[in-house]
């Protein structure tokens, strides 16, 4: 408040003298009275602006010394493995659900190119739609995407918290104790599961939808894949039909700890 009113008085004085050359000089030359009107304008703007960044900064000093996240400033977003695989976050962002910069450390990205190159079918595929997931977002000039380059030299989940909290990002995750240990160091978090489970809730038994089927079930001629949504969905009679895209028909849905789970059988459209 004191720099305000200081500001204000400041732009009066200036004012003041203004007028106080123009009588004392008796220079009726109107050009330059509106040239240095303007100025006095402009002037006051930009020490108005100044005015606005002192007090921005002051706010965040005071902030960090409390322990709190910086305002006035563009939200960042740190991804976990699990969300940059799972792939649907990306979309939120180009919604313009979320907005801001996206923030993936170098070692995520190792930890992903290492799951694509493992022995498992599942991990494998999903891992090389993570690889993908993150090229398509280089290339996509609406979204704003830094990969940070981090010596690592704790687990993932302790370097995760870490980056977050020494640069007041926030921890986007699927995995529960990643999220629940975050908050014991009182980050911002989204535990994206629950967004995505409030949105899918709406998927009823009867309805139609699309299933990447990438391996065998339990069960004979049984097929698993992954709906568009990332649901687990297990196919009846499916196991033909594995590397494939098909319309399935939701059979049952069971509610699991890690999501729910659907079967369904294949959809033959007449």
């Amino acid at each position: 408040m004191k720099r305000l009113i200081l500001l204000v008085i400041g732009c009066i004085i200036f004012f003041v003298g203004l007028n106080f050359f123009f009588i004392s000089t008796n220079n009726n030359n109107l050009n330059i009275y509106l040239i240095l009107l303007a100025f006095f304008f402009v002037f006051e703007r930009s020490m108005f602006k100044i005015y606005l960044e002192l007090e921005k900064e002051k706010v965040n000093r005071e902030l960090r010394s409390k322990g709190g996240t910086r305002l006035f400033r563009k939200k960042q977003y740190c991804l976990d493995t699990n969300v940059i695989i799972d792939g649907r976050i990306f979309e939120f962002f180009r919604l313009g659900i979320f907005d801001g910069k996206i923030i993936i450390p170098n070692f995520i990205g190792e930890e992903i190119h290492l799951l694509s190159e493992t022995n498992d079918i599942i991990k494998k595929s999903r891992a090389q739609r993570g690889l993908k997931n993150i090229k398509d977002v280089l290339d996509d000039n609406r979204l704003n995407l830094e990969i940070i380059r981090v010596d690592k030299k704790k687990r993932i989940d302790l370097e995760l918290i870490d980056i977050c909290k020494d640069n007041s990002l926030i921890l986007v995750s699927n995995d529960k104790a990643l999220i629940d240990l975050a908050k014991t160091y009182s980050l911002q978090v989204i535990y994206f599961e629950d967004i995505i489970r409030s949105i899918t809730s709406n998927i009823k038994i009867g309805d139609i939808i699309k299933v990447d089927l990438i391996k065998k079930g339990k069960d004979k001629n049984q097929a698993i894949g992954y709906s568009e949504t990332g649901q687990m969905v297990v196919v009846n009679n499916g196991e033909n039909k594995i590397g494939q895209t098909i319309k399935v028909k939701v059979l049952n849905i069971v509610n699991t700890s890690s999501g729910c789970l659907i079967f369904s059988k294949e959809f033959m459209e007449v």
